[in-house]
């Protein structure tokens, strides 16, 4: 059977509505780029909101042990 872990990417936001992430496109694209080599898969995304703006989004990554 195969076996799975799991590791979470939290990404704050500005809190506008737009949901733009304080992290800049190109270095989020980096880590990804990281992630992925060493074997990390994105299997999810969660959009946290508080009062109607989102304030997080949280990627969630697993990879075969």
């Amino acid at each position: 059977m195969k076996q799975f872990e799991y590791k979470t990417l939290n990404l704050e936001t500005n809190g506008k509505w737009y949901k733009q992430a304080k992290m800049n496109s190109s270095e989020l694209e980096v880590q990804l780029n990281d992630m992925g080599k060493n074997g990390w898969e994105i299997v999810n995304s969660i959009d946290h909101s508080r009062e109607g703006n989102t304030v997080e989004v949280i990627i969630i990554f697993k990879r075969e042990l």
